[in-house]
């Protein structure tokens, strides 16, 4: 039985040497080739002096170094932490404070941030490897001495990943390589597993993202699947890539489907060019209705929906065996599900709204380094959504966690987003809350209460955020307000923000 989550990849190889791992950027990579490249960045690593439990962040775009990466940290013992490249330097520097990684991997394009980052912590910036450079051309020789790298605890972290903690700052969740391999098997017990043997799987996701990289490529490897390898979302492109690959499964956000949506209308020829289809999912950013049942009512294809969290390595539930509108889905195979009431005990009824715990083997230790805030003693773990489980099972969410915003399937913390603009002179105060957005899922909408006298526009505002905060975090609706709305206790009423202006 497995206990290293790289074993996957080492085990498609030797089923099918020469079966096609990955196709990127005009390139095709066969399995045993992707396993060769990751052994010797595994032994590389060793070679360097890493040794087991150092952490290696990967600071880049979807590209074949970063699964080399990846999966080489984990082959060698050592820990994975994705972090997403568009950041700015002090989003990474609380990334690396947190997580003190013995290497950093990044792109030409994320170097210079990273490096920034990196110096803003006193960490030396010899630690930073770039794609491409000489000294990458040196971590993957293949001539490395041979390592025998031991056995794997599975308790042990494979991998960290940052995600909403209690309200503050984001916070590295402890992926051990139990519930990263959990999590696929959790998958593969589906009646229909969203990635099967003989599928081409379009992946236009970050892989920085849980669902990306735990819920469709860790499944695409461990069945041996071919993955596209898409380095970003674009519509166009990937739709002549369905074309071009006979794609038959597709993992997108929302914005790849949205605008699919809007061309089926007046493209009848797109039916014919998403034949190939079998399958097609979105995750961890809300789909509209609307875009669902056109999509239904032109290809009879409905598109799946995963209910998940990194705290659950990807996902807890799904609509594949569901089919329940306004659902998220069934819990998968082997996770639990309780609804309970402000006391803490079970709902009465079904339909009962109440805060929803899961349980199962897929779920993290807790937060980096101590394990806090982790599932309880029972292995019960409270995600701070609210929702309810019908009759048969299906679970439906009434509020999220901790007023999180996913634009694109990345995680926006609004205390991370209000720092910056209470941090603007002239702003006294700030809120922010997710908004509908078609093609993004949810969009960043700022209130911000400003001194009379202080001048300051919604472009000012916005221009200002852009040098401390990533893109997809930027406000993309800026109102000025008199006030906040705010409970009876002085903290600013959330719930309300979303129907307030």
């Amino acid at each position: 039985m497995a206990t290293n989550a790289a074993e996957a990849l080492f085990d498609a190889a030797e089923r099918d040497p020469a079966g096609i791992a990955l196709v990127h950027a005009g390139a095709r990579i066969s399995y045993d080739t992707l396993a060769a490249r990751v052994d010797a960045f595994a032994r590389g690593l060793r070679a360097r002096g890493l040794r087991r439990g150092d952490r290696v962040g990967l600071v880049t775009a979807n590209r074949v170094e970063f699964i080399v990466a990846h999966y080489g940290a984990m082959h060698a013992g050592l820990i994975s932490v994705p972090i997403n490249p568009s950041l700015t330097a002090p989003e990474i520097a609380q990334r690396t404070h947190v997580t003190a990684p013995a290497l950093v991997v990044c792109d030409a394009s994320s170097e210079v941030a990273v490096r920034e980052g990196l110096m803003l912590n006193q960490l030396g910036t010899e630690r930073v490897i770039t794609v491409g450079s000489p000294a990458w051309g040196d971590l993957i020789r293949p001539d490395h001495l041979s390592v025998d790298f031991g056995a794997t605890d599975p308790e042990s972290v494979g991998s960290l990943m940052f995600t909403a903690g209690a309200g503050g700052p984001p916070q590295a969740a402890m992926l051990s390589h139990r519930a990263l391999i959990a999590s696929v098997d959790q998958l593969l017990q589906l009646d229909q597993p969203p990635v099967i043997a003989d599928d081409i799987v379009l992946l236009s996701l970050p892989l920085v993202h849980s669902y990306a990289l735990f819920g469709v490529l860790a499944l695409a490897v461990r069945v041996g699947a071919t993955v596209v390898l898409e380095r970003r979302f674009e519509a166009d492109e990937s739709l002549r890539t369905v074309e071009q690959e006979q794609v038959s499964a597709i993992a997108a956000g929302p914005g790849l489907y949205s605008t699919w949506a809007n061309q089926l209308t007046e493209s009848p020829a797109l039916v014919e060019l998403l034949g190939s289809v079998r399958a097609m999912a979105f995750g961890h950013a809300p789909l509209s209705a609307s875009v669902a049942e056109r999509f239904l009512a032109a290809t009879g294809q409905r598109v799946w929906e995963a209910y998940g969290m990194s705290q659950a390595t990807a996902f807890a539930a799904m609509t594949e065996s569901s089919g329940v509108v306004g659902s998220v889905g069934r819990p998968l195979p082997g996770v639990e599900m309780r609804i309970i009431d402000t006391d803490g005990d079970e709902v009465d009824d079904d339909d009962d709204p109440g805060e929803l715990l899961i349980r199962g083997a897929n779920l993290f230790s807790g937060f980096w380094p101590d394990g806090d805030l982790g599932p309880a003693h029972d292995g019960w773990y409270s995600t701070g959504d609210v929702g309810y489980l019908d009759h048969d099972s299906n679970l439906h969410l009434v509020n999220r966690r901790l007023d999180l915003i996913v634009v694109n399937g990345f995680s926006v913390y609004p205390h991370e987003v209000e720092s910056v603009l209470t941090s603007i002179d002239g702003v006294h105060e700030a809120a922010v809350v997710g908004i509908a957005n078609e093609q993004t899922g949810e969009a960043v909408r700022a209130l911000v209460v400003a001194a009379p006298d202080s001048g300051l526009d919604s472009d000012q505002i916005v221009a200002q955020c852009a040098t401390r905060l990533a893109r997809f975090k930027l406000p993309t609706i800026v109102e000025f307000v008199d006030a906040l709305p705010r409970l009876s206790n002085g903290q600013i009423a959330r719930q309300s923000l979303r129907e307030w202006s």
